[in-house]
């Protein structure tokens, strides 16, 4: 009795539900029921084909890479705040008239219709003409396939850089106070200078970053023949030698020591990094006799001998022991924690063109040697490591290399310093905690000197 009565309820609803399904005008139940009222967008692209019409060589190159560049940027959608954006930048000056969109709705059903809007026109889009992107706002608006009044409006919101994140702008800085032989070194805040004049006399220029003057200090303890190139700060103690080898420090810049080593310390190259800073150390060549040797020391009142840079089986004859570049790099990272030393005399006084990598390791001192950069076979260079680029400067001009120096390429003009700078070598070449790049000084190839400074940023290091 239980199972028949079952079975006849069952068939009683089953009867029910067809006779109000055939007996209903409306059909809206039926599509309510099986197509949704989704109105997102899934997916999001844009792409771009290169302008043919562009005569430039350099303007179509570049309208090239930015084709490219588009077509591997990544949008994300915020379906909460009905936003799609890139999240990170488009190339700077980059034409975005004719953009062709590619978008992804519900996949089985589609959409009823997708709207454009923009500051110029409102319009019904067809999937396949380009948008015009010049002006924002960009409105995008998907209509659902199941109810036309369910809209979904996203607004298209492009990143890109508003200035050329290639360029570096250059300012001038306040003046030095005179123009002269000189070497000039970042500690914490403040630039120290020394500065040898026409008279031969040592006089300390310091200068805070914020500050628009200059001052001014008599040195004392050092003797007029110091060499201002081998002025050096390491573990906020001065450093310098004379031109007998003799070595002397100082806290301050104005009052120094002599200190007693028993070397003739010939070069002093600057801080050799080491896996902390407590394993940092200088890194010098010392004297004996007619033989070089590369020594490191903490204090410059001992001196461990290394390396020697004579002929043999050893021999490093081709490094450079005057008019050299260096820079070092506190990374802590045992790939990129090293020192790079650039160009200069040789100790058969022969100007080199190579890129010296040193390493300071647990087995000891490691040097690699790249060659054969002919472009900049000069001595008095300057330089930094910038943006993870080797940056060396001549004149106005800047050399790069992303690989240590193996390879080198002129830098962009956008890059280097404008005409207004004197063609100097010999300069300071600083990069401060800010990414600043600041010039001091330097000396003419007819033995002139200038007494200006200047300070420039790479733009994208601004943007980022």
């Amino acid at each position: 009795m239980n199972v028949k009565y079952i079975v006849q309820l069952l068939l009683t609803t089953l009867i029910a539900i067809f006779t109000v399904s055939c007996g209903d005008d409306s059909s809206e139940i039926v599509i309510d029921t099986f197509y949704p009222k989704d109105a997102q967008i899934y997916s999001f692209s844009l792409t771009q084909k290169n302008n043919t019409s562009i005569e430039d060589s350099l303007a179509r190159a570049k309208d090239s890479t930015d084709c490219v560049q588009l077509g591997k940027t990544n949008f994300a959608i915020d379906q909460k705040r009905n936003l799609i954006y890139n999240p990170g930048s488009l190339p700077y000056a980059m034409d975005f008239r004719t953009m062709k969109v590619d978008l992804s709705v519900n996949s089985t059903y589609g959409a009823a219709a997708i709207i454009v809007e923009t500051p110029d026109s409102t319009y019904r889009w067809n999937s396949s003409d380009s948008i015009s992107f010049a002006k924002l706002p960009v409105y995008i608006s998907i209509k659902a396939a199941a109810d036309t009044t369910v809209v979904k409006r996203y607004e298209i919101q492009l990143n890109r850089y508003l200035t050329d994140p290639d360029s570096i702008h250059w300012k001038t800085q306040a003046y030095m106070p005179q123009a002269g032989e000189q070497k000039t070194l970042l500690k914490g805040d403040t630039f120290y200078s020394l500065s040898r004049g026409g008279a031969d006399a040592l006089s300390l220029f310091t200068l805070q970053k914020d500050a628009s003057t200059w001052d001014v200090a008599s040195v004392t303890g050092l003797p007029d023949e110091a060499k201002t190139s081998n002025f050096t700060l390491y573990n906020n103690t001065f450093y310098i030698t004379d031109k007998s080898g003799a070595s002397y420090s100082s806290s301050d810049g104005k009052d120094w020591s002599s200190l007693s080593n028993g070397e003739n310390v010939v070069t002093i190259y600057g801080v050799l990094p080491g896996d902390s800073a407590e394993n940092d150390v200088l890194l010098m060549v010392v004297a004996d006799g007619e033989d070089f040797y590369l020594a490191t020391s903490k204090d410059l009142k001992s001196i461990e001998r290394g390396q020697k840079l004579t002929f043999g089986s050893y021999s490093v004859p081709d490094f450079p022991l005057s008019g050299f570049a260096s820079t070092s790099i506190f990374s802590r990272d045992k790939r990129t924690n090293k020192m790079v030393v650039y160009g200069g005399f040789n100790m058969k006084n022969e100007i080199m063109s190579s890129t010296w990598q040193i390493m300071n390791t647990a087995s000891g001192i490691e040097m690699t040697v790249y060659k054969g950069f002919s472009l900049l076979t000069r001595e008095n260079l300057s330089l930094a490591y910038y943006n993870d680029k080797l940056y060396l400067l001549s004149n106005r001009k800047f050399y790069t290399s992303s690989d240590w120096g193996n390879n080198w390429e002129e830098a962009s003009d956008k890059q280097n310093l404008p005409t207004a700078a004197i063609g100097v070598n010999d300069r300071s070449l600083i990069v401060d905690e800010s990414n600043y790049m600041w010039i001091f000084g330097g000396k003419s190839s007819s033995g002139i000197y200038t007494e200006q400074v200047w300070k420039g940023k790479l733009n994208i290091l601004d943007l980022n």
